[in-house]
């Protein structure tokens, strides 16, 4: 097989791993270890790359929007948007599920801004920071003591095939 048909096929190839049915969800592939929710956000102010509160531009007929993706809280907590550390992740091994969190990710995206409070300075181009995601993060002591009591205890017959 030639090199380019090779790198067409790896191309074309997209694995949807919905399609492995690893989780029993009646056609709702809706599971997730961190639950989030993305939604259309008008701003008026962002925090830019270098940490600053920026006013962004807007009329009385146009405020700039985003799309926001946040940490959901659970259903203890009526699906409000919580900070990270407030929730564990979902379908961890359970000697981890302790040493887990569900962490808010962020982007830079270009909006119209200037500094705040700075009236007489025009508005420009700027990268605010903007909630993109959510994931899970393990503690890596957790995982190490967790493969090591697995390596502790296995035997030359468990791993016999």
């Amino acid at each position: 097989m030639s090199r380019g048909r090779l790198e067409e096929n790896r191309r074309d190839s997209k694995v949807d791993l919905r399609a492995h049915k690893l989780f029993k969800t009646n056609g709702d592939y809706a599971l997730d270890c961190c639950p989030s929710s993305t939604q259309r956000h008008r701003r008026t102010f962002a925090i830019n790359k270098q940490g600053l509160v920026i006013e962004l531009f807007q009329t009385h007929n146009f405020t700039q929007a985003f799309y926001e993706t946040t940490c959901l809280g659970g259903e203890d907590q009526q699906q409000q948007p919580a900070t990270a550390k407030e929730k564990p992740c979902q379908f961890v091994d359970p000697r981890l599920v302790g040493h887990s969190r569900c962490v808010q990710q962020w982007s830079y995206v270009i909006a119209v801004g200037r500094p705040y409070g700075r009236s007489n300075v025009q508005f420009s181009v700027d990268y605010i920071r903007i909630a993109t995601g959510c994931k899970c993060q393990v503690s890596a002591n957790a995982v190490a003591a967790v493969q090591e009591e697995q390596h502790g205890s296995t035997t030359e017959t468990d791993l016999s095939p």
